[in-house]
């Protein structure tokens, strides 16, 4: 977008009535840079670097992230009044473990009545359930959506599993589609989604099963465990967060409360 005078970009040179300079390295295929101009004298003043993948990098060619920020980062908090209850629903529920919120819908996981639920909540003040399902589930503690699917965790692994995926690209229908078998895990606390990887946290060490583990989800009607570890000194993992190449894991023993 050229402004006051620059009206042309040709062989990586910005030129017009203003003056010329080049534009970026030409290395660089996907580069966006910002130019400000004055008089003839043209300077890039900060970068954007889309790579091929869709990542976004600012300050950085190699983002490894979505968004990849190389500097610092400057966060407002805006203040106002205290938040207002809006609306609730407690229709058919009886022991909401976790709810997982994409887009215009709530994901919820009820663990007395064994049961996932869709809620549409497009208006906040209205919250609607449009869809439930007992499919598989036995105890279920929580729910991660990525795409089209949903990724439940049941607590007690049994023959339903311990890691099920449903597919949810209609939302009023809910279709199962896979678990787990002989997977080794009771006592199944969290999951987490990233990529073609789920990452399950158990709640259990103390009976010789595994802390964490890892499944690949590449093709969701055949689930794969890749890797297990029972290392560490929490016993019952809570929570798991995947970041990059590092696991985040906490636990409610009274031990250690974060590993890594």
């Amino acid at each position: 977008n050229a402004l006051g005078g620059w009206d042309y970009v040709a062989s990586s040179t910005l030129g017009g009535a203003g003056g010329s300079g080049t534009v970026g390295d030409a290395t660089k295929i996907g580069q966006i840079p910002y130019y400000a101009a004055t008089g003839d004298v043209l300077t890039a003043t900060s970068a954007i670097f889309i790579d091929t993948t869709g990542y976004v990098g600012i300050g950085t060619t190699s983002p490894s992230e979505k968004l990849t920020v190389d500097g610092s980062i400057l966060v407002l908090q805006a203040t106002g009044t205290a938040p207002v209850f809006i609306s609730s629903i407690t229709d058919n529920l009886g022991d909401i473990y976790e709810v997982f919120v994409a887009g215009n819908y709530a994901y919820a996981v009820d663990e007395n009545n064994n049961t996932m639920f869709i809620y549409d909540i497009s208006d906040p003040t209205q919250i609607n359930e449009i869809a439930s399902t007992t499919s598989n589930l036995s105890l279920p503690q929580s729910i991660f959506v990525s795409g089209k699917y949903a990724y439940v965790i049941n607590y007690k692994f049994n023959a339903d599993g311990g890691l099920l995926i449903y597919d949810i690209s209609d939302p009023y229908n809910i279709q199962f589609i896979a678990s787990t078998t002989n997977d080794n895990l009771y006592g199944s606390r969290k999951v987490y989604v990233k990529g073609e990887y789920a990452y399950v946290a158990n709640y259990h060490n103390s009976l010789s099963y595994p802390t964490l583990a890892v499944f690949d989800i590449s093709n969701p009607n055949s689930i794969n465990l890749i890797g297990t570890t029972s290392s560490g000194s929490v016993i019952r993992y809570s929570d798991i967060y995947v970041q990059g190449n590092y696991a985040y894991l906490v636990g409610n023993d009274g031990q250690n409360g974060l590993e890594i």
